[in-house]
């Protein structure tokens, strides 16, 4: 009975089956390669000379130092603005950036239930075209700067109005009438609320 044979992909000769590893024990396939060619590659040095010569080229070593130099001066920048004094200072200069930008666009207070906590507002457009708008100029502190250097012109365009996150959010499900009608509602249940407290 004639042996059966293989070709090896590596060195196209054709060799017994048991040339050929299996490729698990469970398995009557065999490799690609014969084992010849995956010993002989095995011992090859994994072309650690053409990278030696690689990276003694001038211009790899000036990418590598280039390189090394940006990531001390991230880790630099990183230390830095971890600082809490560091934290501090850029959250102060953020929320004064943010008071002015409220205070171009009809000051810092929401114009339905008149709330004035900065953390609580946020810029609504009022003709629902904020998707588009942050698009093109971006969110949060991006807006800000962007309220703070647009024209009047600019501002009308996409009337821009303050809002507080919870009347920000109804405006998406109702009209501003019942938003403020809800709001001045919830306004009354809590000064009689604290009424009561008060007599007790």
């Amino acid at each position: 009975m004639a042996q059966m044979k293989k070709r090896c992909a590596k060195c196209g000769v054709d060799k017994p089956l048991n040339d050929f590893h299996r490729r698990n024990t469970t398995c009557q396939q065999r490799q690609s390669w014969c084992k010849v060619c995956i010993r002989e590659y095995r011992v090859q040095p994994k072309n650690k000379t053409r990278q030696r010569e690689l990276d003694a080229r001038p211009e790899i070593k000036t990418r590598q130092r280039e390189y090394r130099a940006q990531s001390e001066n991230k880790a630099r920048q990183r230390e830095y603005a971890a600082r809490p004094e560091i934290k501090a200072q850029r959250r102060k200069s953020r929320q004064e950036e943010r008071f002015a930008a409220f205070n171009r666009i009809g000051g810092a207070r929401c114009v339905l239930c008149s709330c004035a906590e900065l953390i609580f507002l946020a810029v609504d457009h009022a003709d629902k075209n904020g998707a588009a708008h942050r698009k093109q100029v971006g969110g949060g502190n991006a807006m800000a700067k962007w309220i703070l250097n647009a024209t009047d012109i600019e501002l009308r365009k996409w009337n821009l109005r303050t809002l507080c996150c919870n009347c920000n959010t109804a405006t998406r499900i109702t009209s501003d009438e019942e938003v403020q009608n809800t709001a001045l509602r919830a306004a009354k249940q809590m000064i009689r609320y604290f009424k009561t407290i008060g007599r007790k």
